[in-house]
Formats: C-alpha cells, structure tokens, sequence
C-alpha cells in the first residue's frame, strides 16, 4: 500500500492533518468504514464543518470512493483497493455489517441506451461472510 504522503501527492492535494487522518483510517481498517467509524478511529477531534469538507474533497478527488449499502448506512474504501478489477462487487454481510471488496467478481455494465450516459454502477451482493455464515 502506497504511503499517505504519496496518495495526497499522487491526487494534487495539500496535506492536512485530517486529510491525513481519514486516509490512514481507512487505510488500515480491513473493511471499508462508515463516517462513524472512521470517526472513532481518527486521533484528532477535528471539527464537524472540518472532516465533512475533507470526506467530500477526498470523494471528488476519487481517493476513496462510497459503498452505498442502503439509504442509511455508507461505508468508504481507499479507491486504490477498488481498482484491482475495473469494476468489482461489494459483499455485505447482514449479519455483522462488515463490507468487503471481491476483486474476484468482475464484470460489467452493459446495455444501457445510447441516450444515457452512465457514470458510475455498482454491484452490491447481501448475505453472510465466512464468520457468520
């Protein structure tokens, strides 16, 4: 895994103390992480307006990217993981909540009219990891 330093340089951002905090959280997590936890996992107490102007820059700058479990409950991946395939599914597991990335299943969007133009897809597959199978 590439250096923090290296990740803010390789993305044209400044370094920050939060910058740094959220990617080293999500970086050493196994799992993705929700807001919550990356909160409870970072040293610093950083302000409300601070760490959501950071999530949102480290979003559009595609550093991490969001796993959209359901209309409640999000959780972040450091993008470097997701890249491993193109496009890859997420597993969630219903039981302990955890999220993790199967580089081992591709695959790809296809079929959509010539009049749209998609932007992103995602492929979420719900049921029990290997620990609470």
């Amino acid at each position: 895994m590439k250096k923090i330093t290296e990740i803010l340089q390789q993305n044209n951002l400044i370094r920050t103390s939060c910058r740094e905090e959220i990617i080293r959280a999500i970086v050493e997590s196994p799992t993705p992480l929700s807001e919550e936890e990356v909160k409870t996992a970072i040293s610093s107490n950083f302000d409300r307006t601070t760490f959501y102007r950071t999530f949102k820059t480290l979003i559009a700058k595609e550093v991490i990217h969001k796993i959209v479990i359901d209309n409640t409950l999000i959780k972040y991946a450091i993008t470097e993981k997701q890249n491993l395939t193109k496009q890859h599914a997420h597993f969630y597991c219903q039981r302990c909540s955890r999220v993790f990335c199967i580089p081992e299943v591709s695959w790809e969007y296809k079929g959509l009219p010539d009049y749209y133009k998609p932007e992103q897809a995602e492929l979420l597959i719900k049921g029990y990891c290997t620990k609470c199978n």
